[in-house]
This record gives C-alpha cells, structure tokens and sequence, in this order.
C-alpha cells in the first residue's frame, strides 16, 4: 500500500506500525509513536492513539527530550502537571 510522504524523503513506516501498538498495549498506554525531527517540525512516522502526525517541534515531548542536557532522559512522572507541557494540553 502506498502512503503520501509525511516531508521529501519520510514515509509512513508500515512495518513498525504493529510493533509500536503491541508496545503500548504491553505497557499500558493509550498511545506510542516513532517520531523524526528537524530544526522546526516534528512528523510521526509510526503512530498509535495520535492525532494529527505532524506538529511544530516547540510544541512536542521530543522538543523537551533533545533540551535535556548530555542526552539524559526524559522522564515526567505526570505530564498533565508538568510546566514544559501546557501548550500540549487540548
């Protein structure tokens, strides 16, 4: 099946789309996604419980995630109360 290019080079990864669902369903989330990034957007390259697949990259967890310092992870213990994350709320 042939999908329309998310940007010039970027396709919708069918092949990783089970593996991220059985990864949510495993852990428990209602949702999961394969990202890529540039310099100002963020498209989901797999995606699972999102709406839309694409955002700008100020208002995304991977813009916080490549803020951390020396590529330490991110972790929020509650993102709905997290500061860095209110322009995500709907």
């Amino acid at each position: 099946m042939a999908h329309k290019p998310l940007a010039p080079g970027i396709g919708i990864t069918t092949q990783l789309t089970p593996e991220g669902i059985a990864a949510a369903k495993a852990a428990g989330f209602p949702f999961a996604a394969v990202s890529v990034v540039d310099r100002s957007r963020l498209w989901l390259a797999v995606s699972y419980g999102f709406d839309p697949r694409e955002f700008t990259r100020p208002d995304s967890f991977c813009d916080a995630a490549i803020q951390v310092p020396g590529f330490a992870p991110l972790c929020v213990a509650d993102a709905w109360t997290e500061p860095r994350f209110n322009s995500l709320r709907p």
